[in-house]
């Protein structure tokens, strides 16, 4: 992957992020399916990091 991917990957899961950490507050339940995607895209962030470090 360039450098160039990594930073639209980067920009991407960042899009991402932002998208899941909304809850909305008449829709609790929602939380816990956030909270797992919201850690699934960090360990695919750490995957994309440690590759290049």
């Amino acid at each position: 992957m360039s450098t160039s991917n990594n930073v639209v990957a980067i920009i991407d899961l960042n899009i991402t992020i932002d998208r899941i950490i909304k809850v909305e507050a008449d829709q609790p339940e929602a939380a816990e399916e956030n909270v797992k995607r919201l850690i699934d895209l960090l360990t695919d962030l750490q995957q994309l990091l440690s590759r290049h470090t």
